[in-house]
């Protein structure tokens, strides 16, 4: 192989590797355009940005945890089947992340109530704001949904399996 050759070697690798990286960087910045489209048009036709339920969703999992301990308050199961209060949270459900959606589910089963009057106002009258929060959390998405009590509860330490003799 002459240097000619190698010249025409290391220009075509070359050219893949920026033809790779000029088609991903227009890919992300037209995902990243439609992504902002569908949001602006979300917030104007109040609609919800999936409209599938995911087969991995638990967005019920800190109630049951939680039911046992305040059954006076909480919407219990019966209610919220005879009001169908599942569909009023598949329709209402605006979330663009897993932990959005379990707070929604809570609220709805009056776990939490909004505390947060000034934050509301700021989503409610600052369009520009609103669509800037909604980006980045729709960036973050849907894809884990946390398990509360990992979450809080510490690791436990390992212990060993059987009893140590005590020598005296």
């Amino acid at each position: 192989m002459n240097s000619y050759q190698i010249y025409i070697v290391l220009g075509l690798v070359l050219g893949i590797v920026l033809l790779t990286i000029v088609t991903n960087m227009i890919s992300s910045m037209l995902k990243k355009k439609h992504l902002i489209s569908n949001i602006n048009n979300l917030w104007k036709n109040k609609k919800t940005l999936e409209n599938f339920i995911r087969p991995n969703s638990r967005f019920d999992y800190q109630f049951k945890l939680r039911r046992n301990n305040n059954c006076k308050f909480l919407v219990d199961d019966k209610t919220w089947s005879d009001l169908n209060f599942g569909t009023l949270f598949h329709q209402s459900n605006f979330n663009f992340t897993a932990i959005g959606e379990m707070r929604w589910y809570a609220t709805l089963r009056n776990m939490f109530h909004i505390e947060h009057r000034n934050l509301l106002n700021l989503f409610t009258n600052d369009e520009r704001f609103r669509k800037e929060v909604s980006y980045h959390l729709a960036l973050i998405g849907k894809v884990v949904y946390p398990i509360f009590p990992d979450q809080i509860k510490p690791a436990k330490k390992n212990r060993f399996c059987c009893k140590v003799k005590k020598y005296s």
